[in-house]
């Protein structure tokens, strides 16, 4: 009977101790709203003139639909002949996140090609972005500060 004891004692201090393993290691970081993070790039950075679509702009030229994202914020440069653009989104599911990237590559693709051979520059600076992923946020960053931008969007996500 002593000998049982002891041995439904320590069956049940391990699961005691895989519990409480299992609850330490699922605490996720809060993520800030997608307004809140661009507000912060904004007080880190100057941006050149962006124009804001609103989500009926963003499905007619890029292509993302509005179901596919929570919370987003998409910006293009108000000058034609700049490349800086910055897209923020919060898929609404894995399959969503995989169209919104495809559409943002889309996009940046089809900037590279209006670029190439008319403004070298914008052209090396839209070629050297990447569109990038964390859990459910998809995000695309071209800009002279990208790497202000990208630290600041990785550090509110991540």
């Amino acid at each position: 009977m002593k000998h049982t004891k002891s041995i439904m004692l320590f069956v049940l201090a391990l699961c005691m101790l895989f519990a409480m393993a299992a609850c330490g290691g699922s605490e996720e970081k809060e993520v800030k709203p997608i307004a809140e993070i661009y507000a912060d790039i904004t007080a880190k950075v100057t941006l050149p003139e962006l124009l804001e679509l609103d989500a009926a702009e963003t499905l007619a030229y890029v292509g993302i639909p509005e179901a596919a994202y929570s919370e987003g914020v998409a910006l293009i440069p108000a000058d034609a002949v700049l490349g800086d653009m910055l897209f923020i989104y919060h898929a609404a599911d894995k399959d969503s996140l995989e169209t919104i990237k495809a559409k943002l590559e889309s996009f940046r693709t089809q900037k590279l090609n209006e670029m190439n051979n008319y403004i070298p520059a914008e052209y090396d600076k839209i070629n050297a972005s990447e569109i990038k992923t964390s859990g459910d946020y998809v995000w695309l960053v071209v800009s002279d500060d990208a790497a202000t931008i990208l630290e600041t969007i990785e550090g509110a996500i991540k």
